[in-house]
């Protein structure tokens, strides 16, 4: 009988810790908006729906993708090196953040996973290339739909400089589920805290886009895993036991 447990113990235990193995993986979702334009360039992840890439709250009605002021000279904490031609564009009106509706411009895309998919996922790290002029943005401030966009409690901010350069910007240390229930969580990257007077003309700009992500747990798998832990705690036990037994009988 301990045998039997100790087996299912450790069976179960190198399932999950499989599981575990796989989990240390992480590849990135990746726009260079010329390639796919507003569409992902890269996506290989399994049953992952990702979206186009859009607008909103733009100062001005200016096109999505623009070739002027192409990127250049950084590499993202994903990887990727400025890949010039075709980038994203907007008009930020200047001020302090305000991520409601006709506040701060914002770019945005969003992911769904299906049921069918082998595994859940986080999203632990969104880098890109970011250009701010005069009038631009000087703080990004990352939300997602599950804090309903609104919520003083974003989840990351950063730094940019407002001095017409590209230059690489990332949200590090994330962790947001994805969960493969077919339902969608959607991410805003809003521009605040520009001075001035915007124009007409686009004022921040984005490039090479890059979203990490990395298989999740799934509750099942933990439960899993905490079951072939008593099955092989059952069969020490019994081992243990079986020991204490023999010792007794030896000593009378």
């Amino acid at each position: 009988m301990k045998r039997l447990f100790l087996f299912l113990g450790l069976g179960i235990t190198l399932l999950s810790a499989e599981f575990s193995a796989n989990a240390g993986l992480t590849n990135s979702v990746y726009w260079d908006f010329s390639t796919g334009g507003a569409s992902p360039t890269s996506n290989s992840f399994s049953g992952l729906t990702v979206s186009s890439l859009s607008q909103g709250n733009s100062g001005a009605s200016v096109t999505l993708l623009s070739s002027s002021s192409a990127s250049s000279g950084y590499t993202t904490a994903a990887g990727f090196a400025a890949s010039g031609g075709t980038n994203a564009e907007i008009v930020a009106p200047t001020g302090v953040l305000n991520p409601g509706a006709s506040g701060s411009a914002f770019f945005a895309f969003s992911f769904s996973l299906g049921v069918s998919s082998p595994f859940s996922y986080n999203v632990t790290n969104i880098s890109f290339g970011s250009r701010s002029t005069g009038t631009g943005p000087q703080t990004l401030s990352l939300y997602d739909s599950t804090d309903s966009f609104v919520s003083s409690n974003f989840i990351s901010s950063i730094s940019v400089l407002n001095n017409s350069t590209w230059a690489a910007a990332s949200f590090n240390n994330l962790s947001v589920f994805i969960p493969d229930n077919s339902s969608t969580v959607s991410f805003r990257i809003f521009g605040s805290d520009g001075v001035g007077t915007a124009t007409s003309s686009a004022n921040w700009r984005i490039d090479d886009l890059g979203v990490a992500l990395s298989p999740a747990p799934e509750p099942s798998v933990v439960a899993l895993s905490a079951v072939g832990g008593i099955f092989c705690l059952i069969a020490l036990r019994f081992n243990g036991a079986r020991f204490e037994t023999r010792s007794r009988r030896s000593r009378n």
